[in-house]
Parts: C-alpha cells; sequence; structure tokens
C-alpha cells in the first residue's frame, strides 16, 4: 500500500488482522495516530510508515519493540520511545510528556 497517495487514517481494525506479516504504508498522506490495536499484530515481522504525516506517541508493546527508527521517519509529529531516538513535538497535545527523549533522530537512507 505504499506509494498510493492514501489519505486519512490508518484504521485501527487493522490490528484486527493478525495474520499479517508485513504492512507498508510508507511514502503517503496519512495522518492521526499511529493505532494502538496494532500492538496485537503478532506476526507481523516488517512494518514502514515512513513519509506521512502521523502524529502522536509511537507504541511501545507487542512488534513495535523490535522495529527500527526507519519505520518511521519522516512523520514529524511523531514521538516516542528513546530507543528510536525520537524528538517530542513541541510539548504538544500530540505527546505526553513522559514521551520526551533526548536526540532528534538522524537517518540516511541507503538504497
Amino acid at each position: 500500500m505504499a506509494h498510493n497517495k492514501l489519505q486519512g487514517s490508518i484504521p485501527e481494525s487493522f490490528g484486527k488482522l493478525i495474520s499479517f506479516e508485513l504492512l507498508d504504508l510508507s511514502n503517503n498522506n496519512l495522518s492521526g495516530p499511529i493505532p494502538k490495536s496494532l500492538e496485537g499484530l503478532r506476526y507481523l515481522k516488517y512494518f514502514n510508515i515512513s513519509f506521512n504525516k502521523l502524529q502522536g506517541e509511537i507504541p511501545t508493546g507487542g512488534r513495535f519493540a523490535k522495529f527500527t527508527p526507519q519505520s518511521f521517519m519522516q512523520n514529524d509529529r511523531l514521538c516516542g520511545v528513546s530507543r528510536l531516538q525520537f524528538q517530542p513535538y513541541k510539548r504538544s497535545r500530540f505527546c505526553s510528556p513522559n514521551c520526551f527523549p533526548r536526540k532528534p533522530i538522524k537517518t540516511t537512507l541507503r538504497v
């Protein structure tokens, strides 16, 4: 589903598709938070939501504990676990007070 000019939010119902192994929603125009229901995708091996307009905290449960910063890059309003080194978004309503890591993410994509 990458590069399809998708708009809107990621549906909560995606969390019910527990047999998903790959979910690539990168390079679209998605907004809103990452649904916590996606933590239930126990077979998910690859996840990419980079290059969208998502906001809020990155879930930390389930398979999210294994994903790298490249899965989330270029979503300027995301914040989250310090392991991913995400910068808080201007201490706004998008992120809770416990969502304030130390350094901004710097990632170089290699092809």
